[in-house]
């Protein structure tokens, strides 16, 4: 991961995936104001998102990642409010 001079708390660089520079997003830092440790549990996941009709993809550091989960869409639900202290947590299919 290349660090970027002046990005915002929680964004830890960029890197080339197949030819395409895509942004990483440390969750340590951004949530608990730290960045996340460099250990085995330490994982590097890839999300696509949807942008201005294109598919993009974004990388997250997350800690202690020891599985994984692939969701659909319809497989989410909206929380019923909107805060930051409360995030949406619902179980999609293993993967």
């Amino acid at each position: 991961v290349k660090r970027l001079n002046r990005a915002p708390r929680g964004v830890a660089g960029t890197f080339n995936y197949r030819g395409t520079f895509v942004p990483v997003i440390d969750l340590s830092d951004l949530l608990l104001g730290r960045p996340a440790p460099s250990r085995l549990s330490t994982r590097l996941i890839l999300a696509r998102y949807p942008s201005g009709g294109l598919t993009r993809l974004v990388a997250i550091i997350a800690e202690n990642a020891t599985e994984t989960l692939r969701c659909e869409p319809g497989d989410l639900t909206p929380p019923g409010m909107v805060t930051e202290a409360a995030p949406s947590r619902k179980r999609c299919g293993n993967s």
